[in-house]
């Protein structure tokens, strides 16, 4: 029993739960999993769902009862749905060494978003909607969260996660860079549909309840509020992403966009139902990223 603990207490190892985080973790080529828990009838749906190529091939298996999962889940209060999975961090990408290598970059801002269901509805949010990347700060990200790979649905396997250890000199830094930040917050001077948006942008998102810092929206090139939204933006910055990224991104991506604002907001998204607390947006309809199935 002692080397089969030790065997597998991997320092650098933390259990996900949920359908979609653990088969796009499977699928990532770059994520390593260690082990997988299933019931029979999960590992049926894995084969079912991914005929064409055994994403258990390579992983120890073990068969459980959903009673014997239901400890994975217990303290966030969270439905397993007959899968566990043990993985390991993946390699954490380099916001400098990324910029050099692209343009025409858009980047969303966490300053002071905390809530760990947040953060994962907000990386499936930017997922969709082809974000490169999400910066938050590194005491702020719960890189370990169940409650966090669960909201996401998987979207984190495709999602570059820049931790930095101050948003304010990485918003200096960045706009040295020519990138154009704009703030998101209820005392915004300019309509979100009246801007020209051009180069690299950043989209600067404050806290669930406080908004941005007061220091950290200084470096917004403009502050900007959506009328209609001014009250979610306080409530979820993660609820008014979407329809942001929606005015935002559609007009330079295909008109498969119009797939992925129905699904959203059709699995009640405003409410928590879908993005947030859910599972998942109408299977099948989301095309516009390689999660397709969450």
């Amino acid at each position: 029993g002692d080397v089969y603990k030790r065997q597998f207490m991997n320092k650098s190892s933390f259990f996900i739960i949920g359908q979609h985080a653990v088969m796009e973790a499977l699928k990532n080529p770059k994520r390593k999993v260690l082990r997988v828990f299933l019931t029979e009838e999960s590992k049926k749906n894995i084969h079912r769902k991914s005929p064409n190529k055994n994403l258990l091939r390579e992983v120890k298996v073990y068969f459980k009862t959903k009673k014997e999962l239901d400890k994975y889940g217990t303290k966030e209060n969270l439905l397993h749905q007959g899968y566990v999975a043990e993985i390991e961090h993946l390699e954490k990408p380099t916001l400098k060494e990324f910029i050099k290598k692209k343009s025409n970059i858009t980047l969303v801002c966490l300053d002071g978003v905390t809530d760990p269901r947040n953060i994962g509805a907000l990386i499936r949010s930017a997922t969709s909607f082809k974000i490169d990347g999400i910066i938050i700060k590194e005491r702020h990200y719960p890189s370990e969260s169940k409650l966090m790979y669960k909201a996401s649905s998987g979207a984190i396997e495709y999602m570059n996660i820049f931790e930095v250890s101050n948003i304010n000199s990485t918003l200096k830094n960045l706009k040295d860079k020519n990138f154009w930040v704009y703030g998101f917050d209820s005392i915004g001077n300019k309509d979100f549909t009246n801007v020209e948006w051009k180069g690299n942008n950043i989209l600067l998102f404050g806290s669930e309840g406080s908004g941005m810092h007061l220091h950290t929206s200084k470096y917004a090139d403009f502050l900007v509020k959506n009328e209609e939204d001014v009250v979610v933006l306080r409530l979820r910055a993660w609820a008014l992403l979407c329809p942001l990224l929606w005015l935002f991104l559609c007009p330079l991506l295909s008109t498969e966009c119009f797939d992925c604002f129905g699904p959203m907001w059709g699995e009640g998204m405003m409410w928590g139902e879908g993005i947030m607390w859910g599972e998942g947006i109408v299977e099948g309809t989301l095309e516009l990223s390689p999660v397709a199935d969450i």
